[in-house]
């Protein structure tokens, strides 16, 4: 993982190991006829980052070489990072590509839908009066079951999320936006509460 350390406040340390953490879509809250997705993340660990969704590709036909399919990134409206509710909208992804065919050479096994939100990771664990979503709108219900996986950090201060959780203070991150578009957003956090300033 790679964090900009001149953006943290001194107080804030480096992650020195991670885990993979993966949420299946059967699990999911799901809303509106299930188009709408809506994955709560856990208050483990003290960083979240690198977010990927991960779906096989739906198999339709194959002629020269060429392997017609069904992609999940063809269902899917907007992608966001939520504080709350889906109201509080701190990154989008709406851009995804349409895929609906692929070549045997350079075949991948699955589909990777890199969720480049922010720059730097979210503080997670010491954040115990907020919630982060992440929030899956689907233009019509997808023919696959996914994956949403990301990256959990830890410290090696086990007493450091309480610490964080007592403090107030603020960070800066650079978010993607609809329409790829990126702007300089700032979070406050705020003795276990997170605001968007």
């Amino acid at each position: 993982m790679t964090i900009d350390i001149d953006n943290f406040s001194s107080h804030l340390k480096l992650p020195l190991l991670s885990t993979k953490i993966k949420i299946k879509s059967e699990t999911v809250l799901k809303s509106y006829n299930d188009l709408y997705h809506t994955f709560t993340l856990p208050l483990l660990g003290d960083y979240s980052h690198n977010f990927v969704i991960c779906s096989d590709y739906v198999l339709k036909g194959f002629k020269d070489h060429i392997l017609a399919v069904d992609s999940l990134s063809n269902y899917i409206d907007s992608i966001t990072l939520n504080l709350n509710n889906r109201s509080t909208v701190l990154s989008c992804i709406d851009q995804l590509p349409i895929i609906e065919t692929l070549n045997t050479i350079s075949l991948s096994e699955q589909l990777l839908i890199k969720l480049n939100f922010l720059n730097l990771p979210i503080l997670t664990k010491c954040v115990t009066g907020s919630d982060f979503m992440i929030v899956i709108k689907f233009k019509q219900t997808p023919p696959i079951n996914y994956v949403l996986s990301y990256d959990l950090s830890f410290v090696a201060d086990e007493n450091y999320a309480e610490i964080l959780s007592r403090e107030c203070f603020a960070i800066r991150y650079m978010s993607h936006q609809s329409h790829d578009r990126f702007k300089l957003i700032q979070l406050i956090y705020n003795k276990g509460h997170v605001s968007l300033n």
